[in-house]
């Protein structure tokens, strides 16, 4: 007799390392001429035996199983005619199935084999960018920008340049001094003044809608001058 082994540790080990999420089993499996039933030692023709394989744990549900063969004991002068495969695979075990046919005579088979269920995972979201924006401020009865709101409508404008897929509502607002027809001009006029900066900046003017609220919306009561001061203003939201 002539026994034959083959190497599949490369095999293994590149199977079990595609599988980084899920359910893995891995065991050995070998029959020879004293297991009962066994007679591909003998004979010609297709002879099959069955090998019932049994998980240590049921998995979710059927896995997939892989078989290789790592050693072959065979008679001399017989020719290598053989087959292995699993079959009859449920959650909790399968069979592996030796065939041999033709005058293949064959004392031993022995092996490894895997049996893994994948999880199929949504990939994760890609992360998100939170976006800061603060108020820019006017003086009374003015839609002139003053300095500080340029410098503020520049981190602005950085923003949006590197988050090229967001859209920003402008919001004009007043105090309330002055009727409201003439507060919702002033209103639309300030939020204008903001969108034209931003777009001398290289935004895209698609990006940038804009609205008046006139004094309609305080941010505070409008009770002192400092108050009044606060209302004043052009507010910055995203649009989801």
């Amino acid at each position: 007799m002539k026994v034959k082994v083959f190497s599949s540790v490369l095999f293994i080990s590149l199977l079990l390392s595609s599988v980084s999420i899920g359910q893995v089993l891995v065991g050995n499996y070998y029959v020879d001429s004293n297991t009962p039933g066994y007679t591909l030692h003998q004979g010609d023709g297709d002879r099959i035996f069955d090998y019932e394989v049994v998980f240590d744990k049921p998995f979710d549900e059927a896995p997939t199983v892989y078989v290789t063969v790592m050693l072959i004991d065979e008679l001399d002068n017989s020719k290598m005619r053989y087959q292995v495969v699993p079959k009859s695979i449920t959650r909790d075990g399968f069979i592996v199935e030796v065939k041999v046919w033709a005058d293949t005579r064959i004392n031993a088979f022995g092996g490894q084999w895997v049996a893994s269920l994948y999880e199929e995972k949504a990939p994760p979201p890609p992360p998100t960018t939170t976006l800061t924006f603060n108020n820019i401020y006017f003086d009374y009865n003015k839609c002139v920008l003053k300095p500080d709101a340029k410098a503020e409508l520049d981190k602005i404008a950085d923003q949006l340049v590197k988050n090229p897929g967001v859209k920003i509502m402008l919001s004009g607002h007043t105090c309330d001094r002055g009727t409201d027809a003439y507060n919702k001009k002033l209103g639309e006029k300030r939020a204008n003044a903001a969108k034209e900066y931003l777009v001398q900046k290289g935004i895209d003017a698609t990006r940038l809608l804009t609205k008046s609220e006139g004094e309609t919306l305080p941010a505070i009561a409008n009770t002192t001058e400092e108050s009044r001061q606060k209302n004043r203003r052009v507010e910055f939201n995203e649009i989801k």
